[in-house]
């Protein structure tokens, strides 16, 4: 627990400092930082190599490993989730009578704010200032949309921004709840898609996807998995275009900072960078893995999409950096998410742990609170 799988790797298993950097970034976006900074029993848990034969007896007899190979998702990722949910909500907003159908169809975005609707969903209003009523009996929210500020008034609230946000936008909330918000410290992600008008390369040096260690920006590219539902059909074979997935975790190693050090350095960094810089040296990394097998970059490449989020993966307490009875139950995130009156707090920063399952079990709780008394 107190040493680093980089470190374990050097004392306990013995390899080079070589074979170290390279499995430092191994699964770059599992942890949203290297293992430098996370410990060998992080390592263990994602069976990274090293730790293949390490018995820890029945350290796992409680867990419920999930034996399913990750090839089991939305073509589009959680996005599917938010349609389903928006569809739930404004129904006529998407015509869709199942999942299949609602991969494709498309979404009215007209309907979805409508006075007669029973939930309206206002999009681009961003909150700025969420506090009750001086009779408490309510909660005004103060947002802009389209340069001009508005206001609503609710019965209850609730706050589903990152934690760090909260103390910014919410006066109610008290010193010790505000420090605790502030804690997380979110890892900063850049995922790129690619769209490719071929896949001959890739076919022709027999690979899906690559790991790059040491990498300048991206750690890993590969294929985007074969997933096929009703109308929505993947590339057929290497002449057809496909998606190519590019992994971009902004850390920092090698320069003895820990999670929180690096998350904050990699943050700076990522916002300093333009779209063009990505561009540059993401073709520079694409051309260099596939050159040889013919790749051309004006040739074959139809476009790219770089999608950033300063504050991406929420932060998992460190046992290299955390107190040790900081887990799921326990430690500020449970704090930082005490109802504040007619306000409650669902994200996954109220969770610890950055799966969609952490959301929706945010946001019941968040409701369920507000409807006692």
């Amino acid at each position: 627990l107190s040493t680093s799988y980089y470190d374990f790797l050097l004392e306990y298993v013995g390899v080079t400092k070589e074979t170290a950097d390279y499995l430092r970034d191994y699964n770059p976006d599992e942890e949203g930082v290297g293992y430098d900074a996370l410990s060998a029993e992080v390592a263990w848990w994602n069976e990274v190599p090293g730790t293949w034969g390490i018995d820890l007896g029945d350290y796992r007899e409680d867990e419920d490993i999930d034996e399913d190979p990750y090839i089991y998702h939305y073509p589009d990722g959680n996005a599917t989730m938010a349609r389903a949910l928006v569809q739930k909500l404004v129904p006529q907003s998407v015509r869709a009578r199942n999942l299949a159908e609602l991969l494709t169809a498309p979404l009215d975005y007209s309907e979805l704010d409508q006075r007669s609707n029973a939930t309206r969903i206002r999009l681009n209003a961003t909150a700025v200032d969420v506090r009750h009523t001086p009779d408490e009996r309510s909660v005004d929210v103060l947002y802009i949309k389209d340069g001009e500020i508005a206001m609503v008034r609710g019965k209850h609230v609730v706050l589903a921004c990152n934690n760090s946000v909260i103390p910014h936008i919410c006066a109610d909330v008290g010193d010790v709840q505000r420090e605790a918000l502030r804690f997380p410290m979110r890892a900063p992600i850049v995922y790129t898609n690619v769209v490719m008008r071929h896949w001959r390369h890739f076919a022709e040096l027999g690979m899906w996807g690559v790991y790059v260690p040491n990498a300048p920006l991206a750690q890993a590219f590969y294929l985007d998995f074969p997933v096929s539902i009703d109308d929505y059909r993947f590339s057929a074979g290497p002449d057809e275009p496909v998606v190519l997935h590019v992994i971009s975790m902004m850390r920092s190693p090698g320069q003895d900072l820990d999670e929180r050090q690096q998350s904050r350095a990699g943050r700076e960094r990522l916002l300093e960078m333009s779209f063009a810089d990505h561009e540059q040296l993401l073709v520079g990394q694409l051309d260099g893995a596939f050159g040889t097998a013919g790749f051309d970059v004006g040739r074959d490449i139809a476009a790219i999409t770089v999608n950033r989020w300063p504050h991406g993966y929420c932060y998992y307490y460190n046992a290299l950096i955390d107190p040790r009875e900081y887990d799921e139950s326990s430690g500020p995130h449970i704090t930082g998410r005490a109802r504040i009156g007619r306000i409650s707090i669902a994200n996954m920063d109220s969770e610890g742990r950055s799966y969609i399952d952490a959301a929706i079990d945010a946001a019941n709780r968040a409701v369920t609170e507000q409807l006692k008394k």
